[in-house]
């Protein structure tokens, strides 16, 4: 599976900054309501966690996309270049270009993230833990795993409106909210609403894809 960030959170990521990811898939019928969903615990058999609606019987089981153990690829900006014009012909090339690292090594059209296959990868990760909470119940520390900026008031017009409206102040919460917002504009941090919260590592490339990419290559 893979799974995208936006070019400046990739390089977080790769300088190992970055530990922590917060996503919504999984979630949707929840957060039509967050507020009137209670979370119970994580249950093993139903590989799930569950929820209840309050003032109501029954249970709701929701199953993150990810889990813990298992490696996913990071989605990133790319452009492959499967062969190159010399002279008079084509050769192969097999080169690629990551938008992240090189923004202004090429004026074409970038290929968007959700097109980039397994093979054309640079960075993979493995997911050590998954829980789900509220948005705004993550700490100081949390956002800062996240990658987030620590803002301050005068970083930009009208960001002491914002943090006032949201109860943030200076810091590194007040940078991921703001880039939260940015991200998932119909679910803002204002609407705090459930999500997964996933820490993970940076680990090699699975074998089988170096070997698929050493082939694309040649």
């Amino acid at each position: 599976k893979g799974i995208s960030f936006k070019s400046e959170l990739i390089k977080a990521i790769m300088e190992g900054s970055k530990t922590q990811t917060r996503r919504l898939s999984g979630l949707e019928a929840i957060n039509q309501e967050p507020d009137a969903w209670v979370f119970t615990a994580y249950n093993k058999n139903a590989k799930g966690f569950a929820f209840y609606r309050k003032r109501e019987r029954g249970v709701r089981f929701v199953t993150p996309r990810f889990r813990v153990g298992e490696v996913a690829f990071i989605q990133e900006a790319f452009l492959y270049r499967e062969k190159v014009w010399i002279e008079d012909h084509y050769e192969p090339d097999g080169s690629i270009f990551y938008l992240a690292e090189s923004p202004n090594s090429y004026r074409g059209e970038w290929e968007l993230p959700i097109f980039m296959p397994a093979r054309a990868a640079r960075t993979f990760v493995q997911f050590t833990g998954v829980e789900v909470q509220r948005l705004s119940e993550m700490t100081e520390e949390d956002a800062k795993a996240e990658g987030a900026e620590y803002m301050v008031f005068h970083t930009f017009p009208n960001l002491y409106e914002y943090a006032a409206a949201n109860n943030l102040q200076n810091g590194y919460k007040l940078g991921f909210a703001h880039l939260w917002d940015s991200i998932e504009p119909k679910h803002l941090w204002a609407t705090n609403p459930w999500c997964f919260v996933y820490t993970f590592k940076v680990v090699a490339k699975p074998y089988s894809l170096r070997a698929a990419c050493r082939a694309v290559v040649r």
